[in-house]
């Protein structure tokens, strides 16, 4: 069973979903591309896995982006927030980092 996640944790999920069907990508090419197993980018996009910083560049690299682009993205999907707010949530440990 698993638990809901941080807001800012789902909101990345929910960009990380809409840039690889945008790229027309599976996950599994993801995945390739990016060095990490398809399955922990399904539990990303569904907001259940917090991405470490180095999955954060991986991912970013795959479509062509640094990784401030990325959560630059990731922080125009929430106004109000300062960015700040965004990579403290981003980079506080997650279980099993």
């Amino acid at each position: 069973r698993t638990t809901p996640s941080d807001p800012l944790t789902q909101r990345f999920g929910r960009l990380l979903l809409r840039l690889r069907e945008e790229a027309g990508m599976s996950r599994l090419e993801l995945g390739r591309r990016a060095e990490l197993n398809p399955s922990f980018i399904k539990r990303m996009e569904y907001g259940l896995q917090k991405p470490a910083l180095h999955s954060i560049y991986r991912i970013a690299a795959v479509f062509d982006l640094s990784g401030s682009e990325l959560l630059a993205r990731l922080e125009a999907m929430a106004p109000g927030r300062r960015r700040s707010d965004v990579i403290v949530v981003l980079l506080s440990p997650s279980p099993g980092d």
